[in-house]
């Protein structure tokens, strides 16, 4: 599984991080304009988090052991054949235990409460999008542990 590796000293709060995991991963349109008139409108993946020398990234690290793996009853939050920690929304029951038990938090409620948002480093592509829009590199893909990535998808 590769990883995505932050480097806040570069973080310059542009959002183009938020904007491709909007448009690229989770609208449907995948452009910005289409992406605004969506309803339900999607949602980032991954939020900046403001600091006192700046901002930086926040996203899921896939750790393990995960704390929300652990920690959810109905194994909506679990591992899958990757290494990844995926959310399945149709088996979880809005208890948002994985929501509490994330040291980073890196999962949070979705607006209406219905489900839990978390990173899922866009199966669909290579690279996820938020390292691909970075323009400063602040956030880069580690892939040097992945074999095979693309052949297998996930949710």
């Amino acid at each position: 599984m590769g990883r995505l590796v932050v480097d806040p000293d570069l973080c310059v709060a542009c959002r183009n991080c938020l904007l491709a995991c909007v448009v690229d991963r989770h609208s449907l349109s995948k452009n910005l304009l289409g992406a605004q008139d969506e309803n339900p409108k999607p949602l980032p993946r991954l939020y900046l988090a403001e600091h006192a020398g700046g901002s930086m990234p926040v996203h899921c690290r896939h750790c393990d052991p995960a704390a929300c793996v652990i920690a959810c009853p109905t194994r909506a939050m679990h591992r899958d054949g990757y290494g990844m920690v995926v959310y399945d929304d149709a088996a979880c029951i809005q208890c948002f235990m994985c929501v509490a038990s994330c040291p980073y938090n890196a999962c949070w409620q979705s607006n209406d409460r219905s489900r839990v948002l978390k990173c899922d480093m866009c199966p669909n592509r290579e690279t996820p999008a938020c390292a691909d829009a970075c323009p400063t590199g602040a956030i880069t893909y580690d892939d040097a542990t992945e074999s095979s990535r693309s052949s297998g998808g996930n949710s």
